[in-house]
């Protein structure tokens, strides 16, 4: 059970703090997953199978952002499944198209590492790029082989953020709460202090540019509601006192 103390925080059991470590793995898997590469057949079972979690974190947020893209995202999920094969297919190649026009060549595409944002000179591989690599060592986290990106991509901090819930849970399980706690931490900064420097601002501009694409429109508002509610959980939880 969790309890509220005076300060204001919310101290969880262990159970509730696994509980929710994987709901947020799931979650950042999505998001990873979908400023990756282009949307394909197995990511639209993903949303498919994402939907019910998606209500569920929208009905107990009072995030706007993250309430409109959650019924954004959910709408298209509904209407990906009334289609058939051949208009499916017609679909995939539509959003392909999409993808490229936002995030490569399309005029205005979006950057989406955090040098472009935080360096003044707008170049990539600055010192917020050094930053990330860093943050990656400290827990031995290597980008995968398959991404041919640079490490301070979005997708792959978000990636980052999975990976780290995943050890959360490992840790509880095999008793190492001082890691766990390390873990914990370690989201926190880098979140409040590295990703929410930049990535609200690349989703702004994914909302302007996106007009009648609106999975990415959804996506954009989810992904930015969700690291302030992220953030706010972190923050105000009591999550740090599983030491012994």
């Amino acid at each position: 059970m969790n309890s509220t103390e005076g300060n204001g925080r919310v101290k969880l059991d262990l159970s509730e703090l696994q509980e929710i470590s994987r709901g947020r793995e799931v979650f950042y898997n999505f998001l990873s997953r979908s400023f990756e590469r282009e949307i394909d057949k197995p990511f639209l079972e993903m949303v498919t199978n994402l939907t019910p979690f998606l209500e569920d974190i929208t009905k107990q947020s009072d995030n706007e952002s993250l309430i409109t893209g959650g019924k954004i995202v959910g709408e298209f999920s509904t209407s990906v499944c009334d289609l058939d094969s051949s208009a499916e297919e017609e679909l995939i190649l539509e959003l392909k198209r999409n993808f490229a026009y936002l995030f490569l060549i399309g005029k205005g595409a979006i950057p989406t590492c955090s040098s472009y944002y935080l360096s003044p000179d707008r170049l990539l591989k600055q010192e917020p790029y050094f930053y990330v690599l860093g943050t990656y060592r400290e827990i031995g986290f290597v980008k995968p082989e398959h991404f041919k990106e640079d490490e301070d991509h979005i997708a792959l901090e978000l990636l980052f953020m999975a990976v780290l819930s995943n050890l959360i849970n490992r840790t509880i399980e095999s008793g190492e709460n001082i890691k766990a706690s390390k873990y914990l931490k370690l989201q926190l900064e880098f979140l409040e202090g590295h990703m929410l420097s930049w990535i609200p601002d690349a989703c702004d501009r994914l909302v302007e540019i996106a007009e009648h694409r609106e999975i990415y429109k959804g996506i954009a508002m989810l992904t930015s509601g969700f690291l302030a509610a992220d953030v706010e959980y972190l923050t105000h939880a009591e999550i740090f006192s599983y030491e012994g």
